[in-house]
């Protein structure tokens, strides 16, 4: 299996986009990552312990994304309220994308943390076999960077 279907293929993260913009890929890819260390522990010939550790931390980390997805849905919702409202004030409006940033921002900072954390709990030569693995994926987004990406509806 590529690394790009074993990513698509996550299920407890396939709610689309965030809404954070490029905090997304850093988002995804760092769940990602942590899935395939998941997936590939014993390719990689983790001890029990490093299991253990691994695990503990993607469900701290799994309870947290929730929680702070659920806020990060909640304000947005509030921001289109104030959106759809027939009069509303500028300042409020600024004040709910400040709220929505913050959110997203904490959310980004939350899953780079717990890759960092797990990625600490491997050895070097864990590390390494990673990298290999991850390698001919980056390749072929690296080729798929030569044409240009056109948005949608522009």
């Amino acid at each position: 299996m590529s690394i790009e279907e074993f990513c698509w293929g996550l299920e407890d993260y396939q709610d689309q986009s965030l809404g954070c913009s490029a905090q997304d890929f850093i988002i995804k890819a760092s769940i990602c990552e942590i899935e395939l260390i998941i997936d590939e522990e014993d390719h990689l010939g983790m001890s029990l312990e490093q299991k253990r550790l691994i695990r503990l931390k993607q469900s701290k980390f799994k309870r947290s994304y929730r929680l702070k997805l659920a806020k990060l849905n909640i304000e947005a919702a509030n921001l289109n309220e104030i959106l759809q409202a027939e009069k509303f004030d500028m300042m409020q409006v600024k004040q709910q994308l400040r709220v929505v940033r913050s959110l997203c921002l904490r959310l980004t900072r939350k899953a780079v943390s717990a890759l960092i954390g797990i990625k600490e709990v491997l050895t070097p030569e864990q590390r390494e076999r990673m990298r290999n693995i991850l390698i001919p994926a980056s390749r072929k987004i690296e080729a798929q960077k030569r044409y240009p990406v056109i948005p949608c509806g522009e």
